[in-house]
């Protein structure tokens, strides 16, 4: 299956990730949002936000989240 031209990409670099994802993820502009999803720590559970975690409940486009390579 050959892939619509042009696929354009776009990373995001901010203080605060899943906002600023979910605020340039718009339906009028993309199709899909690809995640990377890394294991954390039971610390990393319990004193961060999963970015991963607030796309999916938020985003208007769909989310495709993948796990990161060992």
């Amino acid at each position: 299956m050959d892939l619509p031209r042009p696929v354009r990409t776009r990373s995001v670099f901010a203080p605060h990730p899943a906002a600023a994802i979910l605020k340039e993820a718009r339906p009028e502009d993309y199709d899909l949002v690809v995640l990377i999803a890394r294991p954390r720590s039971f610390l990393g559970e319990l004193f961060h936000h999963s970015v991963t975690a607030q796309v999916l409940l938020h985003s208007a486009v769909p989310v495709l989240v993948l796990p990161a390579a060992e």
